[in-house]
């Protein structure tokens, strides 16, 4: 979820747009969430799958409709050689709704 769509859910809950993103931005730094860039200039947050665990995996980002959708790990694979550490695959495209 974006910071916007975050803030949204929680209205009328006392809290405004800068603490929210303060939140999310000390949930990420604690290692309970992550946060990518879908290539749209807007951070997105994601609960990491697990207790504690962190389950990395591709998104799919519609570039009409704006809808994020978690992939399969395995639906992408990158050869261990070409990166090391973290990595984040955004693909973007047209969703079967807006096609």
């Amino acid at each position: 979820m974006s910071h916007s769509e975050v803030a949204q859910r929680l209205e009328g809950e006392s809290l405004d747009k800068v603490t929210v993103w303060r939140v999310l931005v000390a949930l990420t730094e604690a290692g309970l969430v992550d946060r990518s860039n879908g290539g749209d200039g807007t951070w997105r947050f994601e609960l990491r799958s697990g207790s504690m665990g962190h389950d990395p995996h591709p998104h799919f980002t519609c570039v009409v409709c704006k809808t994020v959708t978690c992939l399969p790990r395995e639906s992408v694979r990158i050869p261990p050689r070409i990166v090391r550490g973290v990595v984040d695959v955004q693909i973007t495209g047209r969703c079967e709704s807006c096609d």
